[in-house]
């Protein structure tokens, strides 16, 4: 299993209302009949140190596999979730790919 891993730099403006109730229904909408098996979403708090936390909010979504991951975002679809992106976010976020252990 892979994840996607879509993090959100502290600092810039971010409307977390419109991300939970558009945004991520759009991406369980687009996504899942792509092969997404779930999607979870974290707001940082504080690193462990105590410092503060680089990104306001993380996202990871979990497919099957790197090729499942890779169909996904070659889909034509997946631009209505990318194009999105700009309704709640001022930046363009990090994107990652970790391996689920």
């Amino acid at each position: 299993m892979v994840a996607l891993i879509v993090l959100y730099k502290q600092g810039e403006p971010f409307d977390m209302d419109y991300y939970t109730s558009r945004h991520m229904p759009l991406v369980d909408r687009v996504l899942k009949p792509l092969g997404m098996i779930r999607a979870e979403v974290h707001r940082e708090i504080v690193h462990m140190d105590r410092s503060p936390a680089a990104h306001q909010v993380t996202a990871a979504l979990y497919f099957e596999s790197g090729e499942a991951l890779r169909a996904a975002l070659r889909n034509p679809a997946t631009a209505e979730v990318t194009g999105d992106v700009k309704n709640f976010y001022a930046e363009q976020p990090e994107f990652r790919v970790a391996q689920v252990l």
